[in-house]
Order: C-alpha cells, then sequence, then structure tokens
C-alpha cells in the first residue's frame, strides 16, 4: 500500500509540475460548474428531443445520479478514508502548485468532481448511444478530472477512485431506469428509429465546448497583457 501511495504521489508532482500563469486561470474556470452551465443545458435539450414522454426519467436519473455521486464521494468515502488532499499534506507542502491559495477541503479520496464527471459521461453515453458523442463526453470527464491534478486538490489515485465510484451508480441507475420504462415504450422508439443522438447533434456538443474554452481563453490572455490577473 505504501508503494502504491508512493507512485500516486509521484505520479501526481509529475501532472502537477506542467503549470503557467494562463492555464492557472483557464483551469480555474474548467473546474467551476457553473462554467459549462450551457454545456449541461444543451445536453438537456437533446435528451428531452430524442426522448419525448420519457426524457422525465432520464432527467430524473441525472439528478440522483450527481446526488449519490457527490454525497457518497464526500460525506462517505473523504470521512471514512481521511486522505489529506495533496494541498494540505505537509510532506508535499513546498512541491504542490497552488492556484490562487485554492486548496480545497481537507480529504480527497474520492474526488466528487470526477465522480460527477465519469458518472454523467457514461449515463448520457448510454442514453444517446452515440459513438461519437461518447469520445467527446469522456474527453471532456478527463479534462474536468485532470483540472483537478493541475490545480493541486486530488492525486490520480483520487481521480481513479471518483471515476469507478461514477461509472458503477451511472450503469446502475440506467439499468434501473430502463428496467422500470414500459417496454412497449421502449420497443416502440427503437422501431422509430429516433433513440439514438444523430452526429451532427453530437458534434454540436463538441463545437460548443470549444467555442466555451476559446472564448474564456482569449478573455483570460488578454487580461493577463493587462495585468488583471
Amino acid at each position: 500500500m505504501e508503494a502504491l501511495v508512493g507512485i500516486d504521489s509521484q505520479l501526481f508532482l509529475w501532472f502537477n509540475s506542467f503549470n503557467s500563469h494562463f492555464w492557472d486561470i483557464l483551469m480555474m474556470f474548467v473546474t467551476r460548474k457553473e462554467f459549462w452551465i450551457a454545456f449541461y443545458l444543451l445536453i438537456l435539450y437533446q435528451i428531452i428531443k430524442i426522448k419525448t414522454k420519457e426524457s422525465a426519467w432520464w432527467i430524473i436519473g441525472i439528478l440522483v445520479l450527481v446526488l449519490l455521486s457527490d454525497q457518497i464521494s464526500s460525506s462517505v468515502f473523504k470521512n471514512l478514508f481521511e486522505r489529506l488532499r495533496p494541498s494540505h499534506n505537509p510532506d508535499l507542502q513546498n512541491l504542490v502548485h497552488i492556484v490562487k491559495d485554492y486548496r480545497g477541503g481537507k480529504f480527497g479520496f474520492v474526488s466528487a468532481h470526477s465522480a460527477n464527471a465519469f458518472g454523467f459521461a457514461l449515463f448520457t453515453s448510454l442514453i444517446f448511444k452515440n459513438r461519437i458523442y461518447t469520445f467527446i463526453i469522456f474527453g471532456w470527464a478527463i479534462l474536468v478530472a485532470y483540472s483537478r491534478i493541475y490545480l493541486g486538490v486530488h492525486y490520480p489515485g483520487d481521480i481513479i477512485g471518483g471515476m469507478l465510484l461514477g461509472l458503477t451508480l451511472a450503469y446502475g441507475l440506467y439499468s434501473f431506469i430502463k428496467y422500470k420504462l414500459p417496454s412497449k415504450s421502449l420497443n416502440y422508439r427503437n422501431y422509430r428509429g429516433v433513440n439514438t443522438l444523430t452526429n451532427s447533434s453530437a458534434l454540436l456538443v463538441l463545437y460548443l465546448i470549444i467555442v466555451q474554452l476559446l472564448c474564456v481563453g482569449l478573455v483570460v490572455r488578454k487580461l493577463i497583457s493587462y495585468g488583471v490577473f
């Protein structure tokens, strides 16, 4: 176990060492849920558009998923394992790159951000059944998870633990909702061929992610040049 902890710490320090003032600010945006509101709304719109009357089930499922992954990771795992975040670990005091003195809570295993992001990614991938969307949404989840390491508040092991928690909850909730939905309704929508996300709609999600990141990146770079940050 000590060997694994040591490897985890070394991996963290390696990932955390790649930083710059520009990326410090950008990652502070990436890690915040509020930054992704338009992104979430677009995905909810696609669910309503594709699933119509069934959409309420899936939207409630997303809300339950986020609630469970957040509470289990924060209220159960963190208090059970009591593993200090790297930002609070005295052994790494002068080695961790901290941004704007953001350190998070005392304990970090498992990462709630990682659980939420990967759970959301798998749950919506199972709903949409589109390969392009799956690659896009898991790429987004990796970006969000990486922001936690970049900011110095989680080890890679915290991220992996959160990922496994989120994936497990997402698959379990998806299976439960699919089991509860009337089979006649599911078969009808499959017959109509409208039960999956189109490639153009999947790419729209990617375009929104890129536009958000580019716009914020350009603003941040400009403000840095003016000495605001």
